[in-house]
Parts: structure tokens; sequence; C-alpha cells
């Protein structure tokens, strides 16, 4: 959809989310690499709110009913544990909300899906990865976790399946390897054969029978996490469509990948990326201390290996979407996906050279904690 347009469906949606009251402002928001995002300013003097405003992206979530199912559950749930150990919930979990006819999902007249978020005032993303940052939003995923453990509501669907599933990530990339439907596979062959020379590891997580399955965010990343504008506090986590079941160490292993390095993932410098091991101890202290009385022998022993397979998946899916025509990342510039890849790589080397490093932070974590 193009800007305008976009622009034009969000201020007719939000009217449907406003119960009543005058849209004053639509602004677009933060751009993620999926979603169309919008801040709202609904009202105005001491009845003036805004809420976050969201165009569903059914071409990557292809039933945005099971989506919306799903985040009314787990969220519905962390509401009620947190006031029941006498927290207040309002800042620390989103709140899905009505619009007419009470649905919390809606569709504009193109037939796109909408949904609103009560807005999280005075809290943003981390402007920058460094010890603290890192660490304080380990602990928000290990605490969003740890506040599912005893989820007993409606069975979770999975909204993207085998999202995790690495064999079938790479097996994935093998079919856009035969299709090569952009004639770009003569470009990438050094990044295939990286790829694929490392493939036995990516059943490390998907072949372990002594891993408990839990719900799991599934996009562990520090721009996932609020922190407070004042205190610089973790507050909450966020985009949760992929909130399904699975193992920590997607989790644990995403936050590896994406908090605990040099380099940008979207870096032009071919292998810019490598594990920085200051952040890496501090990623496993905040995630420890949230849920580490809770983890079994088998998911303490998979934290480490979980970095490189998530790794691993990570540079597969940029390089499938490099060859079949950027259509599930977003893209500014030719080959994005393709330095995307190279930073996994480099990533991805930097990993397995300091494993042995790795692990003795990991135990030493769980001693002092």
């Amino acid at each position: 959809m193009a800007g305008g347009d976009a622009m034009a469906s969000a201020a007719e949606v939000a009217g449907r989310f406003s119960a009543g009251d005058g849209v004053a402002l639509v602004e677009v928001f933060r751009r993620g690499h999926i979603h169309s995002s919008f801040r709202v300013t609904i009202g105005e003097g001491p009845d003036e709110r805004r809420i976050l405003l969201q165009r569903v992206n059914d071409r990557v979530f292809l039933d945005p009913v099971v989506v919306d199912r799903n985040i009314q559950s787990i969220t519905a749930h962390m509401h009620r544990v947190i006031q029941r150990q006498g927290g207040g919930s309002e800042r620390r979990v989103l709140e899905l909300l009505a619009g007419d006819g009470g649905a919390t999902l809606v569709r504009d007249a193109e037939g796109g899906w909408w949904r609103a978020y009560r807005f999280v005032e005075d809290a943003a993303p981390a402007a920058e990865i460094n010890e603290a940052t890192v660490e304080r939003a380990a602990w928000a995923f290990g605490e969003f976790q740890r506040l599912l453990t005893d989820y007993d509501g409606p069975p979770l669907s999975e909204t993207i399946p085998g999202f995790h599933d690495t064999p079938r990530r790479l097996e994935a990339l093998e079919s856009a390897l035969r299709e090569d439907p952009y004639g770009r596979l003569a470009g990438v062959r050094t990044e295939v054969e990286r790829i694929l020379d490392r493939r036995r590891l990516g059943a490390t997580l998907s072949d372990n029978p002594d891993l408990p399955v839990r719900i799991v965010h599934n996009d562990a990343k520090l721009d996932n996490v609020l922190f407070d504008a004042a205190t610089d506090e973790a507050l909450c986590v966020v985009d949760l469509d992929t909130v399904m079941p699975g193992c920590v160490g997607f989790d644990f292993g995403d936050m590896v990948r994406s908090m605990s390095v040099t380099g940008s993932e979207d870096g032009v410098e071919a292998d810019g990326a490598c594990v920085r091991e200051e952040l890496f101890a501090a990623l496993a202290r905040g995630y420890l201390r949230a849920i580490g009385d809770v983890l079994t022998p088998a998911e303490i022993a998979i934290l480490v290996p979980s970095g490189v397979v998530l790794t691993l998946e990570q540079a597969a899916r940029f390089l499938t979407d490099h060859l079949l025509g950027d259509t599930y990342y977003r893209v500014d510039r030719p080959d994005q996906n393709l330095d995307r890849t190279r930073a996994q790589l480099g990533l991805l080397d930097s990993l397995i050279n300091a494993g042995p490093r790795l692990e003795a932070i990991v135990q030493r974590e769980l001693r002092v904690g």
C-alpha cells in the first residue's frame, strides 16, 4: 500500500477505535520490518489519549484472526498474574483495544486488517546497545517467559508454522536455490556454501527431546522491549505476533545474535558482526536473574548453542529472501538482505570460536545468581 493510501486508511480506521471521540492526529510511527504502524491522538484537553494503530501484514501472517486470538489470550493471562502478585500491569503488558462492534481486529475498505493497542506513554526502545540496556532487556524477556509458565488459557496456535524450525528454514533456502527466480544465485555461492556447510548444527534445538515446550516470544531483540523514559527500566515486551509454543533457546538465541554483537544487522561491511563477551555476560545475567531458577539442566545446556543455531537460521532466512526477491523483510536498497546475510555469517563464526568462553560466562552467572 502506498504511503498516502496507508495514511488515509489509518485515519479512517482510527475513528473506529476512538469510542466516538474525534481523531485529532495520525502520525507514522517507527517503521518495523513487518507491519505499518501509526500513533493516533484521540480527543483533546484532559480527555486526550493516544493509541498505537497497526495494519497487520497479512502476507507474513496469513491468518490475522489467529494472531489476534493468541495475543488476547496471553496478554489477559499476564495482566492477571501481575495483578495477583500485587503489581500494576498497565505499563508492563500491552493491551489490545476493542473497535466499534467490540472486535479487536477490524478490516478497512480494501480488506486490510487493523488492530490498536493502548499507547504506552513515556516509553521507547533503547537508543543504543550497551551492557545496562542488554541486561534489562534480557530480564524483560526472561520475565515474559516466567509470567507465562503457568499459562492455562486456550491453546495457542502457530502464527507462522515452523517459524524456528531451523532444518525447515535450510530446506527453504535450498528450494530458493533451485528456483533462483531472479538469477541471483551466481552472486551468492560463497554465502550458500558457508551456510550449508554448517547445516548439521541446525537440528540442535529441534531434535532435542529433553527441552520442555514453553510459551516464548520468538522474536527476542532489543527493539521489542520498551524502556521507561525517566528511569530506563525495562517495562514490557512488544511485537507479540510470533508468541507461541517453543523452547527457551529460540528467545535466548535470538537475543545472543541481536543484542550481544558489534556491527549492525544492516551493515554493508562483509563479516562485520562479532560477539562482544561483555554484552553476552550482561545478557546472561539479566535473563538468568529473571528465570534461571525455572530452567531445567537441558535448557541451561542449550543457551550458548542456541545463539549459533538462531544465527545460522537468520542467515538462511535473509539469503532466502534475497533470492526470492525481497518479499518478506523490508529493504531500502539493493542487496540489503545479502548484506544482512553476510553480517550473520560473520557473527556465526565469532560465536563458534567464542563458545567455550561463553559457556564459562553462563556458569559464572548461574553461580552468582
